[in-house]
């Protein structure tokens, strides 16, 4: 192959990924799972002052951390990550 045949090729498939979308969305994931976090433990520590049960916060965060895990497990395939998904939940 060329030099212009390999430019080509690459331009072409950088047509449809566009490596700073993805880390501004993986960037902004990584916010809305701290957001998220944040808004958990505050619901959780007022149910726990009111002495309300909290599974249902719980649940929730543990399905949408679940959700992130498997996904990265997905993508990445370590092993490490399917030991923090089973031990975390």
């Amino acid at each position: 192959m060329e030099r212009d045949e390999i430019l080509k090729m690459a331009q072409k498939e950088s047509e449809h990924y566009d490596e700073r979308e993805v880390f501004i969305q993986m960037k902004g994931y990584n916010y809305g799972m701290v957001a998220s976090a944040i808004v958990f433990a505050f619901l959780v520590i007022l149910k726990a002052f009111r002495g309300e049960p909290m599974y249902d916060i719980l649940a929730m965060y543990e399905t949408t951390l679940a959700g992130f895990y498997i996904y990265k497990y997905k993508m990445e395939k370590k092993k490490r990550i399917y030991f923090w998904l089973y031990v975390g939940e």
